[in-house]
């Protein structure tokens, strides 16, 4: 079986080579969020992003059978 190498997602997206990768994007656009939305609820960007991950992993555990 021939083994084939993965391609990064800025190969698949293809574009211009001037372009910011995709990654680095993708970043920016999520600092930008976390730093308006924690303006807004008048919290730090670390608590405002523990607080997501911590929703998000409660979503992912499962109630207790008993």
């Amino acid at each position: 079986m021939k083994k084939t190498p993965y391609k990064s997602l800025d190969q698949l997206v293809g574009g211009s080579e001037e372009r910011v990768p995709l990654s680095t994007r993708v970043k920016k656009e999520t600092k930008a969020f976390l730093d308006r939305e924690a303006k807004a609820r008048k919290l730090t960007v670390s608590t405002l992003s523990a607080a997501i991950l911590d929703d998000y992993s409660q979503s992912f555990q499962q109630p207790k059978k008993g």
